[in-house]
């Protein structure tokens, strides 16, 4: 039977008496450190993302003026084009 064990070393040899007379593999691997900052569309949660939303949303002036109906109208913005 084939199993794995993964952890630090003070952790693998608690294992001793059932690995004892077993022949075993031992990989080492560097410490990779802390995980880089992943941006936070990648780690977000559909919560924190609605969260973000709200607050940039709240975050702009509420007396902004809207534009005029010309403004948004068609023919005015495509107004000059053949």
């Amino acid at each position: 039977m084939a199993y794995e064990l993964e952890g630090a070393w003070e952790d693998i040899k608690t294992h001793d008496a059932e690995l004892a007379g077993r022949s075993i593999r031992v990989i080492v691997q560097e410490d990779p450190g802390p995980a880089p900052n992943r941006p936070f569309y990648e780690r977000a949660t559909p919560a924190e993302w609605s969260q973000a939303w709200r607050g940039w949303t709240e975050s702009h002036s509420k007396d902004t003026p809207l534009l005029s109906e010309e403004a948004v109208d068609r023919d005015s913005i495509y107004a000059g084009r053949a």
